[in-house]
């Protein structure tokens, strides 16, 4: 599946560095690479390669949602607040994952330490595997990206964008705590290192 854009998205194939910061701790996440929108230079969707299958690695998990937590509250960088605008696409060995972050502003405003109601999370909503080795599951998941990257691209520049609501949220931040989950509804353990919680699948 091949299509031609007259337009700025791009694949790139190189790492991306998201720092976040909460009180006196801090963080790095890297991708492996990342899907970029040259109009803006944003960051549109994450990728994430490994060697290995999640079903035997739950750090794989956990590094997705740290990566997750440091780009929706990057200054520059933080996704549209539309839905499912915040995603990452993973190849372990030869299984394709797309995985979908939901989370609301109430969130955000937790995550950098901020006065928050209800009990807010982030939920990681993990789709696939797809096996790259088989036509029929290339051609499932090839649309799904194409329609990720084509609902990017017509996605208005300024629409409900978040930087200045992050920008707003930076300050007296303390150390925040993520929860992830997948359709297969697995439970969660801390990350010693970044006080989140992720999938123990």
């Amino acid at each position: 599946m091949s299509l031609h854009f007259e337009g700025s998205l791009r694949w790139m194939p190189h790492r991306f560095w998201f720092k976040f910061e909460s009180g006196g701790a801090a963080f790095e996440a890297r991708t492996d690479g990342y899907l970029k929108d040259h109009r803006t230079g944003n960051v549109i969707g994450i990728v994430e390669v490994k060697a290995g299958l999640r079903s035997s690695d739950k750090s794989i998990r956990m590094q997705e949602s740290a990566e997750m937590v440091a780009w929706i509250t990057s200054l520059s960088h933080a996704p549209k607040d539309l839905p499912s605008r915040s995603f990452i696409v993973s190849e372990d060995r030869h299984k394709i994952y797309v995985t979908f972050a939901e989370y609301g502003v109430e969130y955000l405003r937790y995550l950098k330490g901020r006065p928050y109601t209800g009990d807010p999370f982030l939920v990681m909503h993990e789709y696939g595997p797809w096996d790259i080795e088989r036509k029929d599951h290339m051609r499932m998941v090839g649309a799904l990206i194409l329609g990720l990257v084509i609902r990017a691209r017509e996605d208005h520049d300024g629409e409900l964008d978040v930087p200045s609501l992050i920008a707003s949220l930076s300050q007296s931040q303390n150390s925040p705590s993520v929860e992830q989950s997948t359709s297969g509804h697995y439970p969660s353990t801390p990350d010693p290192l970044t006080g989140a919680s992720a999938l123990a699948g």
